[in-house]
């Protein structure tokens, strides 16, 4: 567990580096695809394929309840958010830790672009048909993870899982889905970075498709 003696910036840092990556969300998407060989994509037709299936609908609204595991204490906050017909992104946040800014719930969705911040390339196909891409972060992208692995479900063009190497660390991520409204609807992020053991429970409610 985590010591005391940290300050709440390396808590804050450490919490969006677990977005960064777990955030790259497939919010709502059309009729699951056939499974492709790789002989027959690549990298660049897979993140295609992945932006289509998770761009979010105007107007769309939900609520995430969040609970937050850190200096040995457990903190419980909920968000309302909207992406509005613009493409911008509201959201209010109840009862969150004074460390966390008040857009930490839109930026849970604004960070859904990270994979597009990796070189890419595909390293294998698992047994159970899913996509491995793996590379490091581009140049010109900034600061962050080092390198980040994504798990690819070619079915419905999600993102199961995903793992991130910073200096400090690991972080492992887990993406749930429920389909709902007629889209593939994000039910759950389950993420933790080891070794200090920060963990967050994000839960998708009450979504409102337009």
């Amino acid at each position: 567990m985590v010591s005391l003696k940290l300050p709440r910036r390396v808590v804050f840092s450490a919490v969006m580096a677990l977005l960064i990556v777990g955030a790259y969300a497939p919010w709502a998407m059309g009729e699951p695809g056939r499974t492709w060989t790789p002989a027959e994509i690549d990298v660049a037709e897979i993140l295609e394929h992945v932006s289509r299936a998770t761009e979010l609908p105007p107007g769309v609204g939900f609520r995430q309840e969040i609970v937050l595991r850190a200096f040995l204490s457990t903190w419980r906050f909920e968000a309302e958010v909207r992406v509005e017909p613009d493409g911008r992104v509201w959201s209010k946040t109840t009862g969150a830790p004074s460390f966390l800014p008040d857009s930490f719930a839109a930026e849970l969705v604004e960070l859904a672009r990270s994979p597009y911040l990796f070189d890419l390339r595909l390293i294998e196909v698992q047994d159970d048909g899913l996509y491995v891409l793996k590379g490091p972060r581009l140049k010109d992208q900034g600061s962050g993870a080092r390198e980040a692995t994504f798990w690819i479900d070619p079915q419905r063009w999600v993102i199961a899982k995903a793992e991130a190497a910073y200096s400090w660390g690991t972080l492992h991520v887990i993406q749930e889905y429920t389909r709902d409204f007629g889209y593939q609807l994000l039910a759950r992020q389950r993420a933790r970075a080891t070794p200090y053991g920060f963990t967050l429970d994000i839960v998708y409610r009450d979504y409102q498709i337009p």
